[in-house]
């Protein structure tokens, strides 16, 4: 049958005016025949339904299909989850989540006192609204962004700081005041804080994740442009073939580069950079034989620095820029490394009482989602977890 008969028949349900023939019928197509791209078209269609003529899709519909959707074919509701393969709209996402929120509630026995697996001291963990960076000049002064109104701009230094009407920083080049030599500014983006979006008197463009920082000149005045950063940034560099433009972590990783669009994520003594168009450059210091010391990356590719090599490898590049464009990416990443997403989004401090499990989680999920929603979806697995103010307990 045609999906479209499908829709026909989760469009009855909502008027209830399905029969129990239908019903077993819709069933049967949702549990063993319907692809993940036939049920994501059902869940949209359904969303964008909503409103127009009063139906919407039963909470208990919502609840087969995303049974169905997050758990592997053949699995038990307690083996690792499958989380959603596909970036899809905000919106949709909200109403998939929501639909395993209520998939968690009501399969609790009748029996007993309903439980919320999400032990919580404290009220829920938004995610972030505000963005609380704040920038850092060479001659002392302080800035915090949000303190800057929206269309103000500010005589700094150097040139100019302007925030837009969409709340992103842009300088402008004061050509009289670069004359007097380069000044380094800093721009601090902590754990908890909205991702920020700069431009450079250059021209070049920075999205800053949360938990990272960067150090940059206001007026580019040396043979190359050169910015210093720690924790994840993505890079759309303004071609200048007279000044290379670079991106070090002191000890770690070296990035030149004339013109591109790439990711770096440098934290402690390793560094991945994902290159989505030109190429680059990389190098590092800490290597102890000159072999291997730098290796040119094509777009597509990931290189891992440490201290020991450089590894070249091809990569899902979407995966690792989902932070800039709304979205946690889950690709075999283990417990740790999801835990570790979610502590420098919502600013946690994380007590994982399971630091040797094996499992491997994939897929999506929306950063606009509240810390209890994002838990919601992890307890599909068989975790659970506590909330004490700022920490996050993985219970044993």
């Amino acid at each position: 049958m045609h999906i479209s008969y499908y829709k026909n028949l989760i469009h009855k349900w909502g008027r209830q005016l399905i029969s129990e023939q239908e019903k077993g019928e819709l069933f049967t197509w949702i549990n063993e025949e319907a692809t993940d791209d036939e049920l994501l078209d059902i869940m949209q269609y359904e969303y964008m339904q909503e409103g127009s003529d009063g139906s919407v899709m039963p909470v208990d519909m919502q609840e087969r299909i995303m049974k169905r959707i997050f758990l592997a074919t053949g699995q038990q509701v307690k083996t690792a989850p499958r989380l959603w393969s596909k970036r899809i709209a905000w919106a949709a996402a909200a109403v998939f989540v929501m639909a395993i929120a209520g998939y968690i509630a009501l399969m609790q026995p009748p029996a007993k006192p309903a439980v919320n697996h999400v032990a919580s001291a404290t009220a829920d963990i938004t995610a972030p609204i505000l963005n609380r960076a704040v920038i850092t000049m060479g001659n002392g002064q302080t800035v915090y962004v949000d303190s800057i109104q929206k269309g103000q701009v500010l005589q700094i230094p150097g040139g100019v700081l302007r925030k837009s009407r969409e709340g992103d920083l842009e300088y402008t080049l004061d050509k009289q005041a670069a004359a007097a030599g380069t000044m380094l500014s800093t721009l601090s983006n902590p754990s908890g804080s909205k991702v920020i979006h700069i431009k450079l008197t250059d021209g070049s463009v920075v999205w800053l994740n949360a938990g990272s920082s960067i150090t940059y000149p206001v007026v580019f005045n040396e043979s190359s442009r050169k910015v210093s950063m720690s924790g994840e940034a993505y890079f759309d560099i303004a071609h200048d073939k007279e000044k290379p433009f670079i991106v070090y972590k002191k000890g770690v990783v070296n990035i030149e580069v004339l013109g591109t669009r790439f990711n770096v994520a440098a934290y402690q003594q390793q560094a991945k950079v994902t290159l989505l168009e030109g190429s680059v450059k990389i190098s590092a210091d800490s290597l102890q034989s000159q072999k291997g010391k730098f290796k040119m990356l094509k777009p597509g590719q990931q290189a891992v620095v440490n201290k020991e090599e450089i590894q070249l490898a091809g990569t899902d590049v979407a995966q690792q820029v989902a932070w800039k464009e709304g979205f946690f990416s889950f690709k075999n990443d283990d417990l740790s490394s999801v835990l570790s997403q979610l502590a420098v989004w919502y600013d946690l401090e994380i007590i994982n009482h399971k630091s040797d499990d094996k499992r491997l989680f994939n897929g999506e999920l929306s950063r606009s989602l509240s810390l209890k929603q994002v838990l919601a979806v992890l307890e599909e697995s068989n975790l659970s977890f506590k909330i004490e103010g700022k920490k996050l307990i993985v219970m044993p």
